[in-house]
């Protein structure tokens, strides 16, 4: 007020201190003083025009530039929009076309399911979300025990399968086969996702298998049964006939009755091999046959062996022969009668289809530390067998013809009776 309301007043602070601080009066440089600082004034106004006409076309630019930003941003928006809706369409299509039920629960109540649940369940679509899955069991135990079970496996991060019996919402059963695990396993609230499927119709096919089963087992049993008993009770008086016949031909005999006393003595063997192999097979099938594991000597097993069949080689004048390695120990374990017996069964089948030659028995250990395996070779120099014999071979009442059969005669239970006696004592046979 005292600069712009000059006045010389000696009493003025201000005019004293100019007076004093300039070499002209006061009077003169004040007019001057106020000019300058109106030309300071306006140039500092005009720099602040200028400073906001700069400012200005900055903000109009960096607007520009933001309107331009944004409407990008927009479009790529409006572009994910469509390929996330385009997405959402094919999952839900594949989600309603699956061929199997597929859900999600939280606390056990339906979030949502595609159509073939409803369909499954009878409902429409849509018709199960938001209830509980009570509606889909019985009774309560059977909706508790199963939650209880379900819930546990999950909670250890496990897929939880089962099959059980569900309810239809008219009251109708089905057998199901479910499959549930959690969304997220570091996150068990956000829920469970679940597979169903209607499998009534492949467990009443099963159900229908294993009663034909336990049938054609019962059959099998009661003709084992029958089999073993029909055989043991021919067996004893085809003994006592054998015995007669063995005494008849201790007599003094004409030449013909000695003969003819000899081949029914034949035929009666025969029949009588017949007959334990029967009951054997019948055995076999009937589970009740037992494999012993003694200690036993493979030498007296070959004596028992020769015994029967080189009897039979020297009436058909064929060499009978046995090859056995020495490194076999003396001392063996295992059943020394069913090995025996599959030995006599082998050896006998190769002399009855050769007419001359020779047959031969070649064993040889294949050892192991603390185990020892036989390896028996039987070789003949019979009729031979084509590939198509050779792949039938053990199989029950099987021979390679029916002139085989009138030829040489047999039922064909011998070598199929060896493979399971082969079978039951660890090996295998070919």
């Amino acid at each position: 007020m005292h600069l712009t309301n000059w006045r010389r007043d000696s009493a003025s602070i201000y005019f004293d201190a100019l007076r004093r601080a300039m070499a002209e009066p006061p009077e003169v440089l004040m007019p001057r003083w106020v000019l300058g600082s109106l030309g300071g004034l306006g140039v500092g106004l005009l720099s602040l025009l200028g400073l906001s006409l700069l400012l200005r076309w900055q903000v109009a630019q960096r607007t520009r530039d933001l309107v331009k930003t944004t409407e990008t941003l927009e479009h790529e928006r409006a572009n994910l929009e469509a390929l996330v809706a385009e997405r959402t369409d094919e999952l839900q299509a594949l989600f309603d076309s699956a061929s199997v039920g597929i859900v999600m629960l939280k606390e056990r109540t339906v979030m949502c399911c595609n159509r073939r649940m409803d369909e499954i369940f009878g409902y429409v679509p849509g018709g199960q979300v938001g209830q509980s899955t009570r509606i889909w069991y019985a009774d309560d135990d059977a909706y508790v025990s199963v939650g209880e079970e379900m819930y546990a496996q999950i909670a250890r991060g496990e897929t939880h399968v089962r099959e059980q019996w569900l309810l239809r919402k008219d009251g109708s059963g089905f057998w199901s086969r479910m499959s549930m695990r959690s969304i997220d396993a570091a996150n068990p609230s956000r829920g469970v996702v679940g597979i169903l499927e209607d499998i009534t119709a492949e467990r009443t096919a099963l159900e229908a298998v294993l009663q034909a089963k336990a049938l054609a087992e019962e059959a099998t049993r009661m003709k084992s049964d029958f089999l073993a008993n029909m055989s043991h009770e021919i067996r004893t008086p085809m003994n006592a006939v054998l015995g007669m016949l063995y005494l008849a031909l201790k007599n003094d005999l004409t030449p013909g009755l000695h003969n003819q006393l000899t081949k029914a003595q034949g035929a009666a063997h025969s029949l009588l091999g017949i007959i334990n192999d029967i009951l054997d097979f019948s055995k076999v099938e009937a589970g009740k046959l037992e494999i012993e594991h003694v200690e036993f000597g493979l030498d007296s097993v070959l004596q028992k062996l020769t015994d029967v069949i080189e009897p039979q080689a020297e009436q058909k004048r064929i060499e009978f022969l046995i090859r056995h390695d020495v490194a076999i120990p003396a001392a063996l374990v295992g059943d020394p009668l069913r090995l025996g017996q599959v030995l006599v069964n082998l050896c006998g089948n190769a002399l009855k289809f050769t007419e001359k030659g020779e047959v031969e028995l070649a064993l040889r250990c294949i050892g192991a530390a603390g185990a020892v395996t036989l390896q028996a070779c039987v070789r003949d120099t019979g009729i031979g067998m084509t590939q198509a014999v050779q792949d039938t071979l053990f199989e029950k009442f099987n021979q390679a013809d029916q002139s085989i059969t009138r030829r040489f005669g047999g039922t064909g239970l011998g070598l199929a009776i060896s493979k399971n006696l082969i079978e039951l004592m660890g090996g295998r046979i070919w």
